[in-house]
């Protein structure tokens, strides 16, 4: 195992009170620590234009947060896996907040799908290291080196070809590697799964899955976990049912995600064309002859909602100079219209994130509103959504109001922040989205027969699956309904712990949270007493986890 580098919640927790009016510090208990581990087991190669993954990228990757001092023994370890377009980021705020309730009694443990591996953070580490987000800019933007290295750039689908296999067997046996440094008589009882959006479904898929040989030496994923936690997502099938023509060797199929309209391919059309090969590069293409420009627009703003993030965090109540930035200004005009408007760095990433200004459902919150005049327009890239647009052009500047917030902007800036990973999977891969939408129409198959499990989709388990499980959805998100959730809670058995009652009854809990957005249920304000999504996840884990973890067992 190598450890890339270590970062402390408590440097965000100094830096964030160094920029408030006060003069006293005071660092987090919860410390984070990366761990990159090698994988055993070798991704297949392309069979089509015999391109291997490389070695370098043969690692499952997850940030460990762990309470400061470290106690003798853990009674739990929650692994939490990111959605569609995800990273481990995502859970920052959530991963802090629980690890200090528990003080020391949980670990929480964020992973990263190993696309995040193809990242250069040189700029954003840069920018982190000397409270200078301006670093970044010119490192991405500006063609400006860092100690002697200049941004390569976006790696052309061509040379990372090999992703065309980067799917559902690959990440859940990444997986199960991290799962596995746990010494599995703990599993059982004292570690449990979570995921959000996609991520719900990549933990539903874990528990049902079959690592090993279903006749000679069974080996489901439910008996490593003591329990799922499903975070919007994992719901009512996942999109449509998918043939095995279309699937191996069809022409490829319509989908829609938050307003995203783009053509499925194949896992033929993958692996002969590498432009297939990464999601974003499906969405460019589909808008024809604004492909390229919207494929690259798409990553600029991942990279630039992070650099917004840092500035919001660290410069709050200056002037943003995001909008001097030809590629952000090209964003602006796309989701805004405006580019005229000023701003301050934490109202700039306001505007880039709330919900009222962000077309786009599933990477949106609720942060509060601007001071400051507005008006309501049809989105440019998103028909039949309307958005709201700053009016002003440069004689005033707008500032951020919290007021009725769920998800705090402050926490969303020190999120986007972390240099160890990112909010965003940049380079998030085809093959993963195809595979899940395959396991998403029933949950999986039950039979070494099905042409699923013959691809290598070994999800065999789901109706035997009795860990229990929680569910929330957001109202505003894409588990609005209870019932949503019935389909997959209905193919359960009893859960190991409910004395032979259905699931109807014990073992499967659901919370929807009122009027939250997709990204509130993951990032809610902690402080928010009425609907505390992670207070209700620790007390839950809490009431179900048995015995103790020794910590010297650990990474």
């Amino acid at each position: 195992m190598k450890i890339r580098f270590i970062i402390t919640a408590g440097l965000i927790a100094s830096l964030m009170t160094a920029c408030s009016s006060s003069s006293t510090t005071q660092s987090s208990p919860v410390q984070l620590k990366h761990y990159e581990t090698p994988t055993t087991f070798t991704v297949p190669p392309n069979p089509v234009l015999s391109t291997q993954t490389p070695a370098s990228l043969d690692y499952a990757v997850f940030t460990r947060y762990y309470y400061k001092p470290e106690p003798a023994q853990l009674k739990a370890i929650l692994v939490l896996m990111p959605g569609l377009l995800g990273g481990a980021g995502d859970f920052d705020t959530m991963a802090k907040t629980i690890v200090q309730m528990g003080k020391g009694d949980i670990e929480v443990w964020t992973v990263d799908r190993r696309s995040v591996l193809l990242n250069d953070f040189t700029g954003i580490q840069a920018a982190w290291n000397n409270h200078d987000p301006s670093l970044a800019l010119g490192y991405y933007f500006s063609g400006v080196s860092i100690d002697g290295k200049t941004f390569a750039g976006v790696p052309p689908t061509t040379s990372v070809s090999y992703m065309s296999e980067w799917g559902l067997d690959m990440t859940l046996r990444d997986l199960n590697t991290i799962i596995s440094l746990i010494p599995r008589q703990y599993r059982k009882t004292n570690v449990f799964l979570g995921g959000h959006s996609l991520g719900a479904w990549i933990a539903q898929d874990y528990a049902g899955y079959e690592f090993s040989d279903p006749v000679n030496s069974p080996e489901p994923g439910y008996d490593n976990i003591a329990g799922v936690i499903l975070l919007d997502g994992g719901g009512s099938g996942l999109m449509q049912t998918v043939t095995a023509s279309q699937y191996l060797s069809g022409t490829g199929m319509s989908e829609n995600i938050s307003g995203m309209n783009f053509t499925m391919p194949s896992l033929g059309q993958i692996r002969q064309n590498p432009a297939n090969v990464m999601v974003v590069s499906l969405i460019g293409s589909a808008m024809g002859s604004l492909g390229a420009a919207v494929e690259s627009m798409l990553l600029n703003m991942f990279t630039f909602v992070q650099i917004e993030g840092m500035y919001a965090l660290l410069q709050p109540n200056q002037l943003s100079p995001m909008l001097r930035i030809p590629q952000f200004s090209l964003i602006a005009t796309a989701l805004l219209g405006n580019t005229q408007f000023k701003a301050t760095n934490q109202a700039m990433l306001g505007f880039a994130m709330d919900r009222n200004f962000n077309p786009i459902s599933i990477m949106s919150a609720t942060l509060g509103s601007p001071n400051g005049p507005l008006t309501s327009m049809p989105s440019m890239f998103f028909p039949g959504i309307t958005i709201s647009e700053p009016t002003d052009k440069g004689t005033m500047t707008y500032t951020w109001n919290s007021q009725n917030h769920i998800t705090s902007i402050t926490d969303l800036a020190a999120v986007l922040s972390n240099t160890s990973t990112t909010m965003s999977e940049r380079y998030f891969p085809t093959r993963l989205l195809l595979d899940t939408m395959v396991m998403g129409s029933d949950y999986g198959p039950t039979q070494t027969t099905d042409w699923r499990y013959q691809q290598g989709m070994h999800v065999l388990y789901t109706p035997k699956m009795d860990a229990p499980v929680i569910a929330f959805g957001g109202g505003a998100g894409v588990e609005q309904t209870s019932t949503d959730f019935y389909q997959y809670r209905d193919l359960l058995p009893p859960a190991r712990n409910c004395s032979g009652q259905p699931r109807t009854a014990c073992g499967f809990d659901i919370h929807i949270m009122p009027d939250y957005t997709h990204l509130d249920v993951l990032l809610s304000d902690p402080a928010l007493t009425g609907n505390n999504v992670d207070a209700m996840i620790y007390n839950w884990i809490m009431s179900h986890t048995t015995g103790t973890i020794p910590a010297s067992a650990l990474p």
